[in-house]
């Protein structure tokens, strides 16, 4: 039997349940009739592997997340990880940056780390996860991330990697141009006014194949420094 009286007490579950219910009926009325005869087992199967997605984003939703840094820093395809000033990059180097800026166009990739602890008695997961980044109150960009992930109970931490891709050069003609700059400098210890980040985050799970998001977002926030 489905367990109503939990899933009435979780908004995730009654989102989902919803969602999932109004899907199947659209598709149910295009069968044959004899799909009367297998419908009420189908049911049950189907929310009870529904339930379990529903806590384990519930458990996902209740962890502990904290932005631990960056790797894998490119721009304009020239790598960042070990460049500290301008004399660390060579001739080639400096004219594809500049090269980069006369075009307008700048690319900056990197890895935004993110680490997840699960504090919680039941396993945290989810299938997919769309995100939007912003620092210092300033939209940088948006992205997902399309496979599953899963935290242990009880403390277990996973580390899951953001991959991002902007055009530098546009963010520095906006507003958000001096923000970045800001968290720039903080990671590399050179700046003087703290960095805001905050990740918003919309976790996905999948019912027949399709996604259902998570309502609302899933706020991280980190403030960088350069001690």
């Amino acid at each position: 039997m489905w367990p109503v009286w939990e899933i009435r007490h979780s908004r995730v579950g009654v989102m989902v349940f919803v969602s999932y219910f109004v899907k199947l009926m659209k598709s149910f009325f295009h069968r044959t009739p004899k799909l009367l005869l297998v419908f009420p087992l189908f049911l049950v199967l189907a929310g009870c592997g529904i339930f379990d997605q529903a806590s384990e984003i519930r458990a996902f939703s209740r962890c502990e997340f904290r932005l631990s840094g960056t790797e894998d820093v490119r721009l304009a395809g020239v790598p960042f990880d070990n460049v500290n000033s301008l004399d660390d990059l060579n001739v080639i180097e400096i004219a594809r940056i500049t090269g980069g800026v006369a075009a307008g166009d700048l690319p900056l990739e990197l890895t935004l780390l993110l680490d997840i602890r699960n504090p919680n008695t039941r396993q945290a997961a989810l299938n997919a996860l769309d995100w939007i980044l912003y620092i210092d109150g300033h939209e940088i960009t948006r992205g997902g991330l399309s496979r599953r992930i899963t935290v242990a109970p009880l403390g277990d931490v996973e580390r899951m990697p953001l991959g991002i891709s902007v055009n530098l050069y546009k963010i520095m003609e906006g507003g958000s141009g001096n923000a970045l700059i800001n968290l720039a400098l903080n990671l590399s210890g050179q700046g003087q006014v703290p960095s805001r980040v905050l990740l918003k985050a919309k976790p996905v799970i999948y019912i027949s194949g399709k996604p259902v998001a998570y309502p609302g977002y899933i706020n991280i926030r980190n403030e960088f420094t350069s001690r």
